[in-house]
């Protein structure tokens, strides 16, 4: 079954419950599965957020932040987010258009506007066909998409994800995300790493040891055993 993560970010606990009910009627009609996760500030958004909501439903304004600095700042951390902004009047209608929010409600919310929401989402994205995979931790569940995933790093018997600006745990190997990544742009550059071979920018050579230069700014260690492959998938990739 496919799943959509989805925020809510709404001061009124009224208003919150009444998007989740509508959520839910929304979820067995389209037959899918949807993680629901709801903030009530803006700063509380921001502090946990990590680009891979697939939608955020986001009042405003919030007493906390400003409501143009808040959309701003969501748009920068993820240029893919389907955001669809509510609230009382007309008034952030500009922001929303700024900042291309999928969509703009004066409320009162109804159950057909949030269904006709998540329907053009569903119509206008290809995100069921882009590669993912789904993390766990003590914080919760994260879905993972893997063009945004940057290297992954193994550090005390866990798996640290460099994913955007963020750092994702999850308890595994190395050798299982080895093979599940066999088809796909990623490359076991030594014992302790995997890199998105999208995000290299150069291998370079220092005396005797190689390393792999990412467009973050980031460098990684190349084994010397690697090196040879490493470079020959980089000159097929880029043709």
């Amino acid at each position: 079954m496919n799943t959509l993560l989805i925020g809510i970010c709404e001061s009124s606990t009224a208003d919150t419950e009444l998007m989740i009910q509508y959520l839910k009627i929304a979820e067995a009609c389209l037959s899918m599965n949807f993680k629901i996760c709801t903030y009530s500030t803006g700063k509380a958004l921001l502090n946990s957020f990590c680009p891979i909501f697939d939608i955020i439903f986001l009042n405003l304004p919030l007493s906390d932040i400003d409501s143009t600095t808040l959309v701003e700042q969501l748009r920068q951390r993820d240029a893919h987010l389907s955001i669809i902004l509510t609230a009382e009047t007309n008034e952030f209608f500009s922001v929303g258009y700024e900042y291309s929010a999928q969509n703009y409600f004066v409320k009162p919310l109804w159950y057909s506007k949030i269904l006709n929401e998540l329907k053009k989402y569903l119509a206008n994205q290809i995100v069921f066909s882009q590669p993912h995979l789904w993390i766990s931790n003590h914080q919760g569940d994260y879905k993972i998409y893997l063009h945004k995933l940057q290297y992954i790093e193994t550090s005390n018997r866990k798996l640290i994800f460099h994913y955007g600006s963020e750092l994702l745990s999850h308890n595994g190997s190395l050798n299982d995300l080895e093979r599940k990544f066999l088809d796909c742009n990623f490359f076991r550059c030594n014992n302790s790493y995997i890199v998105n071979i999208n995000y290299i920018e150069k291998i370079v050579k220092d005396i005797s040891r190689y390393s792999i230069h990412l467009i973050t700014g980031e460098v990684l260690p190349l084994s010397r055993n690697k090196k040879r492959v490493l470079a020959e998938i980089l000159r097929t990739h880029n043709q």
